[in-house]
């Protein structure tokens, strides 16, 4: 379930390139909302409000992002072409 759940999660920033779209801003986005609906979801287990666990997965999925640019430009690492 794991490996299910990883592989949905890293599937939905790729869906614009998927339909044919070559966006960065509109991959970012579409993660964006990703990570939104599942912080959101999250918040029936917890005693959070909805909008307050979503915008929270979107802050560490972004710290998260940031972090693998950093590391990446650090070992020069460029995949951007």
């Amino acid at each position: 379930s794991s490996f299910l759940c990883f592989a949905v999660g890293g599937i939905i920033p790729l869906i614009p390139y998927l339909l044919g779209f070559s966006s960065l801003p509109l991959g970012l986005t579409v993660g964006g909302i990703g990570l939104f609906v599942v912080g959101a979801l999250t918040s029936r287990f917890t005693t959070r409000a909805w909008w307050f666990a979503g915008l929270r997965q979107v802050l560490f999925g972004a710290l998260a992002a940031g972090a693998t640019f950093v590391v990446g430009s650090l070992i020069g690492v460029n995949v951007a072409g």
